[in-house]
């Protein structure tokens, strides 16, 4: 009776974990920021490509798994409402959503499949719970969500796979259609399983189950990462340039990974227990070290070999192994002590399920790239004469997404604006009379408009969509520029 009371508990604070999980992305999905540009350069992609050249290189410098976009695109279609660009935005978000939210309780099982233990499988399910990083891009229309979910999933058919089910060996093949960081998965799965044959005697059959792997797999790499590789990776290495630098030691790599996963202080005494851990679990448990340390040294060691970006998004599928890594010492403690102290072990998750809620950042911190974009739109949109033209700046990738919403309802000027290259001469070269400018935070980090308009044009309206304050402070960068500004002008 005891132990169904346990059991019972147990449950219902597994269940209040990941309804607490989802309430938070969930809480962000229907905040409903709108796209940032790469964002927007992904869904116009999706828009003009057929699902056949979704297979394919991708254009505006955007690199995506195909089997992720053909699922967006499927479902974008079957919905196929009358879009506003509120909805739409929610729309593309949407697998994403679906993918953060199925990665909580499948994690949990996870755990409890490695540990056995209630209170890891509670803290572990906790941990990725109200992670602010995967609570972020569970909402944002890329793929990072969807490679969480795969990592997780990897794990769970190499813990439970036996060498003769081949179609497990097949189906994992396919996880780079879906998520391009499998690559980093794979290599430790692998090598614990075979050593599980060689102590097995089971070679042979591991082999064969390798080659129905490497079926799908090879396609992949033959036929969607060459071609990709061919198109944009000497455009995307000088664009992850800077991420290269930050690496530096490995210490230093770690503090960077858990900053990006937690976004927490004493990043030093939290580095060190992770670095302990994971001391530990060689010397105690080598197979799970496979699965967890080698994929974080793999990413560690393309980062410094300047191949892979240390960046949030970029290592966002590396979560589960970290968390594993975290609470591995914990698994050391004898299970009779849990199950004396039950109780209070669920007192204290509920208390830092309940502290993990309070201390979430606001919504608008964590999505940190707010370009305003739809806002402006929306404004300009409620303000429009009919007539006037409009032209929009030169990073006018967000501006093209929103501006497909009200394609039959403004006079657009075919030219961007010439931005940073030659602002001042597009001034001279418009013709005289009323104009509307829509631009970006990027164009206005450049050049003044102000200044520039002073002499040629007279400003008639004069509107800036600003970025929270907050959300000023992390992205530095554009900390002196408006997000988007709509301005109608007159130029003499």
């Amino acid at each position: 009776m005891e132990k169904i009371r346990k059991n019972k508990l147990f449950y219902i604070f597994i269940l209040f974990i990941c309804l607490a999980g989802a309430g938070l992305r969930l809480r962000l999905w229907f905040y409903n920021p709108g796209l940032h540009c790469d964002e927007a350069s992904l869904a116009l992609n999706l828009f003009d490509a057929s699902f056949c050249d979704l297979f394919k290189p991708l254009i505006r410098l955007q690199v995506a798994p195909p089997l992720f976009l053909v699922l967006v695109k499927y479902f974008y279609r079957i919905v196929n409402l009358n879009y506003t660009p509120d909805f739409s935005d929610m729309m593309l978000r949407f697998i994403p959503l679906v993918s953060g939210i199925l990665a909580i309780p499948l994690f949990g099982y996870l755990v409890n499949l490695i540990f056995k233990n209630k209170f890891l499988t509670l803290l572990g399910t906790l941990l990725i719970a109200i992670s602010p990083c995967a609570i972020s891009y569970s909402c944002i229309f890329k793929q990072y969500s969807t490679e969480l979910l795969a990592t997780v999933l990897i794990f769970i058919i190499f813990k439970t796979i036996k060498l003769k089910q081949k179609y497990k060996f097949f189906i994992c093949g396919f996880f780079p259609f879906f998520s391009l960081n499998s690559f980093f998965i794979f290599p430790g799965c692998f090598c614990e399983l075979f050593i599980r044959a060689f102590k097995n005697k089971s070679l042979k059959e591991f082999f064969t189950g390798l080659v129905f792997f490497l079926i799908p797999f090879a396609a992949f790499i033959l036929f969607i990462l060459f071609p990709i590789m061919r198109a944009h990776y000497s455009d995307m290495e000088s664009y992850w340039s800077p991420t290269f630098m930050i690496a530096g030691t490995f210490f230093g790599y770690v503090k960077i990974l858990l900053y990006y996963m937690f976004r927490i202080n004493h990043l030093t005494v939290l580095s060190c227990l992770f670095l302990v851990s994971a001391i530990i679990m060689l010397f105690k448990n080598r197979k799970l070290a496979l699965y967890t340390i080698l994929p974080v040294i793999i990413t560690y060691f393309l980062t410094i070999t300047k191949h892979y970006p240390l960046s949030e998004r970029f290592v966002l599928f590396l979560l589960p192994p970290v968390i594993l890594i975290l609470i591995y010492p914990f698994s050391l403690i004898p299970p009779k002590i849990y199950n004396r102290k039950a109780l209070p072990i669920y007192l204290i998750t509920a208390i830092l399920t309940g502290l993990g809620i309070y201390k979430t950042p606001p919504l608008e911190v964590i999505h940190l790239k707010q370009e305003r974009g739809k806002e402006a739109w929306q404004y300009l949109m409620t303000n429009y004469d009919g007539k006037t033209p409009v032209i929009i700046g030169e990073d006018f990738v967000t501006n093209l997404y929103y501006r497909m919403f009200y394609h039959d309802k403004a006079n657009y000027y075919d030219l961007a604006f010439l931005g940073k290259h030659n602002a001042a001469y597009t001034l001279e070269t418009l013709p005289q009379g009323v104009w509307y400018f829509i631009i970006t935070r990027y164009d206005m980090i450049y050049f003044d408009f102000a200044k520039l308009l002073d002499k040629k044009a007279e400003i008639i309206d004069y509107k800036t969509f600003e970025l929270n304050p907050d959300s000023r402070k992390l992205t530095k960068l554009y900390i002196d520029a408006p997000a988007s500004v709509v301005m109608k002008v007159n130029i003499k």
